[in-house]
């Protein structure tokens, strides 16, 4: 599946709204803010969207920006099982930069089933 340039967090406010209002998971080499899409245009048939964040606590440019390329990757491959219209945060810490692809992508798919079951929980 594509990660298209309409599933991106871009603006400040965005990800302001995600942190504020989203529910916190704790993953380990990164931590989450998940929100559920309440607001026009975000409904259950749109696609989840994501905004990475890595500060410079993560390392240097270089470092930064191949963290943020893994974590998009890995939201590309697995992104099915979020709900649609969600939207996801994740900030990299710096345990992230050691950790390996497949490391990750195990650390995602257990926040997937984490969000899902938060949000079956809130349609009931």
């Amino acid at each position: 599946m594509r990660f298209f340039p309409a599933q991106h967090l871009r603006k400040a406010a965005e990800f302001r709204t995600v942190r504020e209002n989203g529910v916190f998971v704790d993953c380990g080499p990164f931590v989450a803010y998940f929100l559920l899409g309440t607001e026009r245009g975000t409904g259950p048939g749109a696609a989840p969207r994501l905004g990475v964040v890595t500060s410079r606590r993560v390392g240097n440019a270089v470092v930064r920006n191949r963290v943020r390329r893994r974590l998009r990757e890995v939201f590309r491959r697995n992104q099915d099982p979020l709900p649609g219209g969600s939207s996801l945060v994740l900030i990299a810490r710096r345990s992230c930069v050691g950790r390996s692809y497949g490391e990750l992508e195990q650390r995602f798919l257990k926040l997937c089933r984490r969000v899902a079951a938060i949000a079956h929980a809130s349609a009931n």
